[in-house]
C-alpha cells in the first residue's frame, strides 16, 4: 500500500516543478510585433472563439486570435531581440518557403497528435512541399519555433 501511495504521489509532487520552467509567454502577431505576458501562479489563460485572454491579479491581456501568428515560451535572460531569431517564410498552395535559415537549422512537420511526419536539416533557402498531405491542420517547427498551418 505504501508503494502505491508513493508511486501515485511522486508525479503529483513533480508536476508543479515542470509547470514553472518558463517565466514568460510571447505571443507573436501577424504584423511582426509580439506581446509578452509574464506568467504567475494565479494567471489563467483562455481562448474564446475570437480572443486569447490572460488574466491575473496584476495583468489583463486580450489579443485577437486572428492576429496571432505563433507562441514561444521563454525564460528572460537579459538579452533581448536577437536579430533573425524567427525564420521568414511564405506559405502558398501546399508549399512552404523559408529564407535565411542559419546553418544547422531543423525543419519538422507534425500532425495534431504529435506524430512526426517529416524532419529535415536545412540552411539558407529551403522549400518544403506538403503535396500528398491530407487536408487538415499541421504544426511546422523550425529551430524550436512552431507554426500552425492548414493544408486544404
Amino acid at each position: 500500500m505504501n508503494k502505491f501511495l508513493l508511486l501515485f504521489a511522486l508525479p503529483c509532487l513533480l508536476a508543479p516543478v515542470a509547470a514553472s520552467a518558463y517565466d514568460q509567454l510571447s505571443v507573436h502577431l501577424t504584423d511582426g510585433s509580439k506581446v509578452d505576458v509574464t506568467l504567475s501562479d494565479d494567471m489563467t489563460i483562455t481562448f474564446t472563439p475570437e480572443e486569447l485572454v490572460a488574466k491575473s491579479a496584476d495583468v489583463d491581456v486580450v489579443v485577437s486570435r486572428s492576429e496571432i501568428s505563433h507562441f514561444t515560451h521563454v525564460t528572460p535572460t537579459g538579452i533581448s531581440d536577437i536579430a533573425g531569431a524567427a525564420p521568414e517564410f511564405t506559405f502558398a498552395g501546399n508549399t512552404l518557403r523559408f529564407t535565411d535559415l542559419p546553418e544547422g537549422s531543423s525543419v519538422a512537420v507534425y500532425n495534431l497528435s504529435g506524430m512526426t511526419l517529416l524532419q529535415a536539416a536545412a540552411q539558407g533557402s529551403y522549400t518544403l512541399s506538403l503535396e500528398g498531405f491530407a487536408p487538415g491542420a499541421y504544426i511546422v517547427t523550425v529551430n524550436n519555433i512552431s507554426y500552425k498551418i492548414a493544408v486544404k
